[in-house]
């Protein structure tokens, strides 16, 4: 009787481990979200700008844009960043917010890029380091190519913008403790039937 009593616990034991196992091993990674956004907008002088200084201080004021993300209207662009004509690259924050608290957060790199577009443009590298409501939690990079309107001269400076945000791969540690759990599992009730 004890025997059996053992036999069916080690089976009992066994397939449990085998479940955790197979559902750790199918769950332990989510699917990054890819999110194409495009977007109007303009840019303005920022806080303290000198128009002879070499490094301007500018802003993307969210009402004066209109975006879409992941085919979603209603999202809007702000950035502060300051832009070298030294180097002819920039750097700067961003938000991409909707109006239901959803946003994606973080920093910015731009590079002039005067053959986009009739009056040349910026390539920009988002890189994205939080968010809030559906987004709370969000990793990821980006890139984007930024056509101007308008030949530089004036301000506001229209332009139009479209690109990729990319998440980063989002490990599941629930999931990773089940597949761990199923293998120690598995090697344990081999070790016993030896």
């Amino acid at each position: 009787m004890n025997t059996m009593l053992g036999f069916v616990r080690r089976g009992v034991v066994s397939v449990f481990f085998v479940v955790a196992a197979a559902l750790g091993a199918s769950a332990t990674l989510a699917s990054p979200l890819v999110l194409p956004f495009a977007g109007t907008g303009a840019v303005t002088p920022g806080p303290n700008f000198d128009p002879n200084a070499p490094v301007w201080p500018l802003q993307v004021l969210p009402f004066l844009t209109d975006y879409t993300l992941a085919g979603n209207q209603g999202w809007t662009m702000s950035s502060d960043f300051a832009f070298s004509f030294i180097t002819n690259t920039g750097s700067g924050t961003f938000a991409l917010a909707d109006a239901f608290g959803n946003s994606l957060l973080g920093g910015i790199a731009t590079v002039l890029d005067p053959s986009n577009g009739q009056f040349g443009g910026f390539d920009i590298t988002y890189t994205v380091n939080g968010g809030t409501g559906s987004f709370a939690g969000f990793l990821g990079t980006g890139f984007s190519e930024v056509v101007l309107d308008a030949a530089p001269g004036g301000f506001p400076l229209p332009f139009h913008e479209s690109g990729t945000i990319f998440q980063n791969a989002v490990s599941e540690p629930p999931a990773l403790a089940l597949a761990l759990l199923g293998l120690v599992g598995l090697v344990a009730s081999r070790g016993r039937k030896r």
